[in-house]
Order: structure tokens, then C-alpha cells, then sequence
């Protein structure tokens, strides 16, 4: 076999490329200029020609469901700055950089300015090929590189036109491009039945924490109706209430106007926020505010002990504040609440919030809604729950921790099998459009 002469390519983030592969500016590798969709806000219309923006690219694909629509005759003046054709390729320029994809459907649709519209000239760069660089870490890292940060990352129109882009013969390009689809597909099939096995997983537990909250651990016991469809039977000598009823304080969190992002410092007293919870992470942070302000709110503070819940974003998340942590007040965006110990156990709580399918079912009830945006406090205080006696709660809750630690291990070896695909697609791409390895 011939022996194969590299070169270097004189970029890092690319590397050696083979001898007879070239780099070029991405705007010499087109049959018309690059541009973006209007950069004008139009009017939706209730049907019409489907309109996308950067949030219809997912995993580097067009998503067209639920997707807005804009009538024929702005559609018509929008296609005079561009109509986009099958094999055009898109780039995110802007909130979400470096989404790509390719136009692989005859559809007719327009998309919004943070969407950058790339028609390659087919007699040099194959369009598929182009998508591959560019979802490719080298293509990333270029894009990234060019990148400006103001409220959000972007990349201008006269920077995309200055990608570098590996540039194979033709013929190459095409085998290039048609060895990843297949091989890229083999993978995103196990990558797609790993996240339906960890949806699985997730739902399990909301389905044995639900269960077990509301029927107890006795299948033989004695039920009755609730009063509440959304909880059903429940043991005959339980009782159903709403929160309000078994909490010793309740406090939301300031006002923005009482805690703005002027008072924010880099280090100081800490400001207990949305990503705290989430990650029930109490020695990190990086939301401070200064001895002044946290007298000044000192009503908001927070104490062990304390349990935190998620208002706004993904919300109803419970974190309960541990004995070693920072002083420190709740974000407005969080509301911090305490439960009598002598009616139910705070860790069951954060289980049954976490966990269950009991908040989502009455917020979605009470709101007339699928998806909830906010929590209120008066909101929170409705919420009904199932009242259970002290020993047996402390019996459930020893029960669901060892379930639920064995479920959550399971989740994250998925996880972490997810990752290393992910990973592993990464690299095959990268490795193959920069000449590494070859077809």
C-alpha cells in the first residue's frame, strides 16, 4: 500500500492533514454569498410557511414540529435575501453557536437571523462533508474561536465567512461523508435506546415513589378515596392535606427589585439560587452579595435544616439545606419553607417532590396548563399530599432511599455509557475529516 504523506496544516485545533487535502476560507467554497434569515421580528399566523430559528436544530438535525408559520407573502419578500434549497447547510450564530445542519427535505420554510445559510459550490465542498467538519471538535473550536460575548455568545457574518475548512478531493469528501452517515447512524441508535433505557429508569421512579406515597407498603390493607383524583386510595387510617397545614414557615424569595444584579458581588455572603438546588450543591457558588445587603435582607436567610424549591425554570426541585453551609440568603427566584417534624419527616417531602408525579399533577390542574412557568407560594401552600403516621414514614423512607440509590445507579452507569458515545462519535468524525484516518 502507498504510504500516505501528511503535512501540517498549520491550525491547531485541525492538525496534520494529508498531503493532497487543502484548507480554505469557507466563503471561497460557495456559489453564493453567505447569509442569515430577516433580522425584523414577523407576524405569526395560525398556519402558513413554517418559520425556524436557532431552537429548531437539535443533535444537528431541523426539527419541524411545533414549529411557528408566517404568511406566503412574508415568506416570499424574506426568500429575495435567501430561499433556502435542499443540501444548503445551517450554522447557529447566535444565542446557540455552532448548532448545524443540513436542509435534507424538499420543504419550503425560511428561518429567523441566528441562522446562518451556507449553499456550497459543489464542484469543491460537498455540503454533507461541510456539516460533518463543522459538527467536528475542530469545526467547533473554529467556530468558538471566532465567537463575541455580550448578553450571549455570536459569531458575525464576516467571521463565518472566514471558517477554515479541511478540504479533501471531491470524491474523497463524498466517501467521507457517506462512511459517517452509516456509521454515525449505528450510533445514534444506541445512543437512542440508551436514553429511552434512562427515561425508563425516570419514570420508574416516579411511578414507585407515587405508588408508594399514596398506598403505602401493605397491599393488603384497607383504602379509601382520598377526596383528590390525582392521588386516588389511600390507606384507610391516612389522611390527605394541603401543605399549608403541616408547615412551620413558608418565605419566598425577595423581590428583584430588592435584590437586582447591581448588589451581586464576586465573593461575600451567598445568594442560595436555582442551580444550588439542582445540583444540591452547597460548597460551590458564584452568587455573592456583601455584609450591607445581607443585613439588610436578613429576613431571607437561610438556616440548616431549611428546605429549598425551584420556582421558575424546572421547577418544584427540593433541596434541603444541609448542617455545614454558607451564610447566606434565598434567591428570589427560590422559596424557602420548613415542615413540622412532628407531622412529616423533611426528607420524604424532598422525595415526594422530586420523585413523584404528585406536584406536576396538581400544578397542571390548577394552572389549565401542561407546562408550568412559576411557582407562587400560595400555589405551593395548595398542595395536597398524603398525611402518613410517623413510623411508617420512617419505614418508606428507608424502603424508596434503598430503591431509589440502586435505580440511580443504574442511571448514571447509562449516563455515563451515553457520554462515552457521544464522545466516541466526536472523535470518529474528527478523526475522518481531518484526514487522521481514512475511508
Amino acid at each position: 500500500m502507498e504510504e500516505i504523506k501528511i503535512k501540517d496544516s498549520g491550525i491547531k485545533w485541525i492538525g496534520n492533514i494529508p498531503g493532497n487535502w487543502n484548507i480554505k476560507r469557507l466563503k471561497y467554497c460557495v456559489r453564493k454569498k453567505i447569509t442569515d434569515g430577516p433580522h425584523e421580528t414577523p407576524v405569526f399566523v395560525d398556519d402558513g410557511v413554517i418559520f425556524l430559528s436557532v431552537d429548531s436544530i437539535q443533535d444537528g438535525k431541523i426539527v419541524f414540529e411545533n414549529t411557528r408559520f408566517i404568511s406566503c407573502e412574508d415568506a416570499k419578500r424574506y426568500d429575495k435575501k435567501c430561499k433556502l434549497e435542499k443540501n444548503d447547510v445551517l450554522i447557529g450564530k447566535a444565542a446557540s453557536t455552532g448548532k448545524i445542519a443540513i436542509v435534507d427535505k424538499d420543504v419550503y420554510f425560511q428561518v429567523w437571523s441566528p441562522l446562518a445559510i451556507v449553499k456550497t459550490h459543489n464542484k469543491i465542498l460537498d455540503s454533507n462533508f461541510l456539516r460533518y467538519y463543522l459538527l467536528s471538535p475542530a469545526g467547533q473550536e473554529n467556530i468558538d474561536n471566532f465567537c463575541t460575548m455580550n448578553t450571549q455568545k455570536n459569531i458575525a457574518m464576516e467571521d463565518i465567512e472566514r471558517l477554515s475548512i479541511v478540504i479533501p478531493t471531491l470524491q474523497e469528501q463524498l466517501k467521507i461523508a457517506g462512511f459517517l452517515d452509516k456509521k454515525c447512524a449505528d450510533i445514534d441508535e444506541i445512543i437512542s435506546k440508551t436514553e429511552k433505557q434512562i427515561q425508563t429508569l425516570e419514570q420508574y421512579k416516579k411511578s414507585l415513589v407515587t405508588e408508594t406515597i399514596t398506598k403505602g407498603l401493605n397491599s393488603s390493607i384497607e383504602m379509601k378515596y382520598s377526596g383528590y383524583e390525582w392521588i386516588g386510595d389511600i390507606p384507610k387510617h391516612w389522611e390527605a392535606k394541603k401543605l399549608k397545614y403541616i408547615l412551620k414557615e413558608i418565605k419566598v424569595g425577595p423581590f428583584g427589585s430588592a435584590l437586582s444584579n447591581t448588589d451581586f458581588k464576586a465573593e461575600g455572603y451567598w445568594v442560595y439560587n436555582q442551580r444550588t438546588v439542582l445540583d444540591e450543591n452547597y460548597q460551590t457558588n458564584d452568587t455573592f452579595i456583601d455584609e450591607q445587603k445581607y443585613k439588610e435582607m436578613i429576613g431571607f436567610k437561610v438556616k440548616s435544616g431549611d428546605l429549598l424549591i425551584t420556582t421558575r425554570g424546572t421547577i418544584g426541585k427540593v433541596s434541603i439545606v444541609p448542617n455545614e453551609f454558607y451564610q447566606g440568603i434565598i434567591h428570589p427566584c427560590i422559596i424557602r419553607f420548613q415542615c413540622d417534624e412532628t407531622k412529616i419527616l423533611p426528607e420524604l417531602v424532598k422525595i415526594i417532590f422530586n420523585c413523584s408525579t404528585l406536584l406536576s399533577d396538581q400544578l397542571n390542574k390548577f394552572s389549565n396548563a401542561t407546562t408550568i412557568e412559576v411557582i407562587y407560594s400560595y400555589t405551593l401552600k395548595d398542595v395536597i399530599i398524603p398525611i402518613i403516621p410517623l413510623d411508617e414514614q420512617r419505614k418508606i423512607l428507608e424502603f424508596l432511599k434503598l430503591k431509589l440509590n440502586k435505580t440511580d445507579e443504574l442511571i448514571n452507569k447509562q449516563k455515563e455509557s451515553l457520554e462515552t458515545l457521544k464522545k466516541y462519535k466526536q472523535s470518529l468524525i474528527y478523526e475522518y475529516v481531518t484526514g487522521k484516518k481514512r475511508v
